[in-house]
């Protein structure tokens, strides 16, 4: 919508800094050192989130209708779509808890949907862990 940079790239660009101008300089303060790695994580995190958020708010909308068995709509707008989406995870964790999933078929759906739904958070949040998870699952198997 704005010119550029967009938001992505101002992140980056601060997460770069910390990078190459503001870790190297501090890496005789322990501490400091420490919390400016994980802020400049935190940035890495938070890209992720902007590319894969949109997707995978889709597709975790497509798995509660699949889920209920139902064709709700996604809302265009985002901030909405966010808002609905956390009403119905809401919805469904009420009837968890009321034990209205508590059949085996039932229970056997909610995890596929919770697997899936884990995938998609550890793409965003430590992609390194997913591969590394998966990498392990396939030598099991």
């Amino acid at each position: 919508m704005y010119d550029r940079p967009d938001v992505s790239e101002l992140i980056d660009a601060v997460r770069q800094h910390l990078e190459r101008q503001v870790i190297p300089a501090i890496k005789g303060d322990a501490k400091l050192y420490f919390q400016t790695l994980v802020a400049a994580n935190v940035l890495k995190i938070a890209l992720r989130d902007l590319a894969l958020s949109g997707d995978h708010l889709q597709s975790a909308w497509e798995r509660l209708n699949d889920l209920h068995g139902e064709i709700i709509l996604i809302p265009a707008n985002q901030q909405e779509a966010v808002m609905e989406m956390q009403a119905r995870n809401r919805s469904l964790c009420t009837t968890v808890r009321a034990g209205e999933w508590d059949a085996p078929d039932h229970m056997n759906a909610l995890i596929v949907m919770a697997l899936a739904n884990t995938v998609d958070a550890l793409a965003a949040a430590n992609p390194k862990f997913l591969t590394a998870i998966q990498e392990e699952l396939q030598q099991r198997s």
